[in-house]
């Protein structure tokens, strides 16, 4: 449910909500896969919501066992973020991506 939900998304480039460590998040997703230690993960790009960072870094890799109550909002985007890389090196192997 959770893979497809984000898959939707990244294909329609529609901002997501989710609520991640307790915390309602907005977040425009850009890659899911796997990470190196195998596990499924969200590369997004964070536009609202609560942070636990002191530091505003907006580009976020999430762990998608840690999400709940994610839904797709009626938000588009146009899918060019400054410091992104589809070449993510946090992501060994892509599922799906922009």
């Amino acid at each position: 449910m959770v893979l497809d939900t984000i898959r939707l998304a990244i294909q329609n480039k529609k901002v997501i909500s989710f609520v991640y460590n307790d915390e309602r998040r907005l977040v425009e997703p850009f890659c899911c896969g796997l990470n190196n230690k195998l596990n499924q993960v969200l590369r997004g790009y964070q536009v609202d919501g609560y942070s636990q960072s002191l530091e505003k870094k907006p580009w976020r890799l999430y762990l998608l066992d840690k999400i709940y109550n994610l839904e797709i909002i009626d938000k588009y985007f146009d899918g060019d973020r400054s410091g992104y890389n589809p070449n993510d090196s946090n992501i060994i192997k892509i599922y799906y991506c922009i």
